[in-house]
């Protein structure tokens, strides 16, 4: 029987250390850490809604609950932040709260679970998505507030 090459682009395969057992293929997920490191730029309600795919991808009907839970209160804390002045402050203790909570334990799950040789699901679209919507968000807030206080 003839060896097959690697493929040096493929998706890492699930990793096993259980000799004997069915080997558990992991879902294409996002990196949840990568997941916390973006949120310091683009919110903590991008880093929740990264957070809830993964979780729906793993199947974990309870943590799908309480991570939408976050998703939606983030997406009212980032609202208040940009539309509230003085209220950026509640922005970075409620990242930490997030992170400690939400997001260091799927960090952890996934760690435990598959080690580091899950398939990776790409940044770059959900990324720049994210910023668009950001920036719009800000902008359409920012011209809200300017007709709503001008003089």
């Amino acid at each position: 029987m003839e060896q097959q090459e690697l493929n040096p682009y493929a998706a890492p395969k699930a990793r096993v250390d259980d000799a004997g057992a069915e080997a558990e293929l992991a879902p294409e997920l996002w990196n949840p850490a990568a997941g916390g490191a973006w949120s310091l730029l683009l919110s903590v309600a991008f880093g929740s809604w990264v957070t809830l795919q993964n979780w729906k991808a793993l199947g974990e009907d309870k943590r799908i609950g309480i991570s939408r839970v976050w998703f939606i209160v983030s997406l009212v804390v980032f609202v208040l932040v940009l539309s509230i002045p003085g209220m950026g402050l509640i922005g970075l203790p409620y990242l930490l709260i997030w992170y400690f909570v939400e997001n260091r334990p799927q960090i952890r799950y996934i760690k435990e679970r598959f080690g580091s040789g899950y398939p990776r699901r790409s940044w770059t679209k959900i990324v720049l998505l994210a910023f668009a919507m950001a920036v719009s968000a800000g902008f359409i807030l920012g011209l809200v507030s300017f007709f709503m206080f001008r003089r």
